[in-house]
């Protein structure tokens, strides 16, 4: 289960860009985040690290921004 032992992981602290703190957290089967606001979290995100992800097989996992290309058609830039 993924989050069997979020609670054991040592977590690092960095001032929250608004209220808060963000706490981020890295284990060898799983990655997070956390947003705590006076003392209660409020916000949890965990992920299986890559190393304890499999592959999905060819095209499972999402791309990086830099590399997606645009498939939706758009307005085009002429003037009318």
């Amino acid at each position: 289960m993924l989050l069997e032992h979020v609670g054991e992981v040592e977590c690092v602290m960095f001032p929250g860009i608004g209220l808060g703190e963000d706490w981020r957290f890295e284990a060898e089967d799983i990655v997070g985040q956390a947003l705590l606001v006076g003392g209660e979290c409020v916000h949890l995100s965990v992920f299986p690290s890559s190393e304890a992800s499999s592959p999905v097989g060819r095209g499972g996992r999402i791309a990086p921004p830099s590399r997606r290309r645009r498939r939706r058609t758009g307005p085009t830039d002429e003037v009318l």
